[in-house]
């Protein structure tokens, strides 16, 4: 999920320290929570809010295809559902990007 906040933080051009204060965090906590894969319910109802994107629609699909890539994962090699995972990122980034402008 940090990862995804910290791409919409940039296209927005939102400084992580006003993301810091409107989720009243310190910087070193909210630099913390940005390498975070997994966040709480309401932190992400209260990133959604201050940048106005719901990210409830990547965090409900990157752990749908998390139980998919799991049970892909049977009678493959592990190369191939690498690259496959790869290629997901790839396009859910380029449909991040694309929400956002």
């Amino acid at each position: 999920m940090g990862n995804i906040v910290v791409t919409i933080l940039k296209e927005k051009g939102i400084l992580k320290s006003e993301f810091a204060k409107q989720m009243n965090y310190s910087k070193q906590n909210i630099n913390s929570l940005l390498k975070k894969e997994n966040w709480y319910a309401e932190q992400i109802v209260n990133a959604s809010k201050i940048l106005k994107y719901n990210l409830f629609t990547n965090y409900y699909n990157l752990s749908k295809f998390k139980d998919f890539e799991n049970t892909k994962n049977k009678g493959k090699t592990i190369d191939k559902t690498y690259l496959e995972i790869n290629e997901y990122k790839n396009q859910k980034k380029k449909l991040l990007l694309e929400k956002c402008h």
